[in-house]
């Protein structure tokens, strides 16, 4: 737990920020594992098509869910005296904006279906929709526990959340061979994390609405829905694009790429991601410890963010058909190009939880409507041309949200340029030699070789060449790491 230091300000030790992120990763890992278990079958079983018609769908319920409730809930998390009054009137205010969103998305099915010339959608966007019923609940819940860092709890909440929806989408593949699969998935997996979550954190929801309470968080939770739903229009507005003017199997294609992308994200972004607002927020009292606690954390990220997506970047093109067969084969080059928002993503991540974390939501949700409004005009004007463009839009997009974060962080917490890039250094200098070795040896690797082999191999020369490369260039790295292992071990 955090510690008083002697003027009586928060301390946050590097072993409670690894250990948390530790928990966090384990449920990150087993669900990736699942994933991309029941993702390598349903990719066989579904066509890009398919894929690309649920995409549509979620892309509705993006936008809906960032207008419903977004980010509100981390005003719990960041507000330093949180009660039963502010986590209800929070609570019941999402509910009734997301019970009105659903039954306008209900009635608004048809239309929406015309947009896109797609008539399948209407049942997919009105079952879609209910999620939107259980969703102020589970973030609700959810926000308890990561105010608390309680991960070791949300790592049950993830496992069960990921194995059980994902027998059910691969059955329901088998029979279906439609994008319905790819609907009851995401219906059980949001079902489920709902209950699992609320129970977890003991939230008896009482839907009364304090007038005092709502005032206290509103200045963070209405910029924060605002941040959920610039979020989530970003996200949303390439697959609307492609969707509209390129149709679903192109969708397909590109929706996996950024799963690929996402399934790397969950495993080494998300864990920091997660621990850093509510690590922040208790250090926010003193320039000093916040500063310290963010460069433990960026540096910590940074060493295993790098040459993970620079080593699957460089493995791509063997690892996607191998995966996912060769009717994706279509979609490696934008693949490739989706890595390589892994570490600016980790950096956008830990200065938007920076702000985040002293109280600055507005600063995060103006960045995000900036680049949303570039990515829109950015993918718009490209969507006539190939789905590799619109993901360079994607790419130019993270750059600019970057850049303005880091200007945010400096002016607004203190921390200076040279705080947030030198711990790049080292772990950038690291995965870069490292991902030349790997590419150097899949050149003279025998193409007559197994794929899955050839794939063993370079993984194999992969991190024994990282962990070379680190020792040379940073030799306290696996010591620090070592003693923080031991630490954990020994506090467990």
């Amino acid at each position: 737990m955090a510690q008083g230091s002697k003027d009586g300000t928060m301390k946050i030790p590097t072993l409670t920020i690894v250990k948390s992120v530790a928990w966090n990763s384990v449920g990150n890992m087993v669900g990736i594992v699942c994933t991309l278990i029941s993702l390598m079958i349903m990719s066989r079983l579904l066509t890009p098509a398919d894929f690309g018609l649920f995409g549509i769908a979620m892309v509705v319920l993006l936008m809906a869910e960032g207008f419903c409730y977004g980010e509100a809930q981390d005003s719990l998390i960041q507000h330093e005296n949180t009660n039963s009054k502010h986590i209800n009137t929070l609570h019941a205010a999402s509910t009734i904006i997301s019970v009105t969103v659903f039954a306008g998305l209900f009635v608004a099915a048809p239309f929406l279906a015309s947009v896109f010339s797609q008539p399948d959608l209407v049942p997919i966007i009105r079952a879609i929709a209910c999620i939107l019923l259980v969703g102020p609940l589970s973030a609700t819940s959810a926000a308890l526990l990561i105010r608390e860092l309680e991960f070791k709890k949300i790592t049950a909440v993830d496992i069960a959340g990921t194995i059980i929806p994902a027998i059910i989408g691969v059955t329901l593949a088998y029979y279906l061979r439609s994008a319905w699969a790819l609907v009851w998935l995401e219906l059980s997996r949001r079902l489920i994390r709902c209950l699992m979550f609320t129970l977890m954190a003991k939230y008896r929801p009482r839907y009364e609405f304090d007038v005092a309470s709502f005032k206290e968080l509103f200045s963070f939770a209405g910029y924060s829905t605002l941040l959920g739903f610039a979020v989530a229009i970003q996200r949303a507005t390439p697959g609307a694009i492609i969707g509209w003017a390129m149709g679903t199997a192109p969708l397909g294609l590109f929706n996996m790429a950024l799963r690929f992308f996402e399934q790397a994200r969950q495993a080494l972004i998300t864990p920091f991601a997660a621990v850093a607002f509510p690590v922040f927020s208790k250090a926010q009292a003193t320039r000093e410890e916040l500063h310290r606690v963010i460069k433990d954390s960026s540096t910590i990220s940074m060493y295993l963010v790098l040459p993970a997506f620079l080593g699957a970047l460089v493995l791509a093109p063997l690892l996607v058909p191998l995966l996912f067969g060769d009717q994706w084969i279509g979609a490696i080059q934008t693949t490739q190009m989706a890595l390589l928002l892994g570490p600016l993503t980790m950096i956008e991540d830990i200065n938007n939880n920076l702000l985040k974390g002293i109280g600055r939501p507005v600063l995060v949700a103006r960045i995000t409507i900036v680049s949303t409004i570039f990515t829109a005009i950015g993918v718009f004007l490209v969507s006539g041309f190939t789905i590799e463009a619109v993901m360079g839009i994607l790419i130019a997009q993270k750059v600019l949200a970057v850049t303005l974060a880091t200007f945010m962080a400096k002016q607004f917490a203190g921390y200076s340029f040279a705080d947030q890039f030198l711990p790049l250094k080292l772990p950038a200098l690291s995965a870069l030699s490292m991902a030349g070795i790997v590419w150097a040896a899949k050149i003279a690797l025998p193409a007559s070789l197994p794929v899955i082999l050839q794939v063993g191999i370079l993984v194999s020369i992969g991190i024994a060449a990282y962990l070379a490369l680190v020792r040379i260039f940073a030799p306290d790295v696996p010591k620090a790491a070592i003693q923080l292992l031991k630490g954990a071990r020994s506090a467990s």
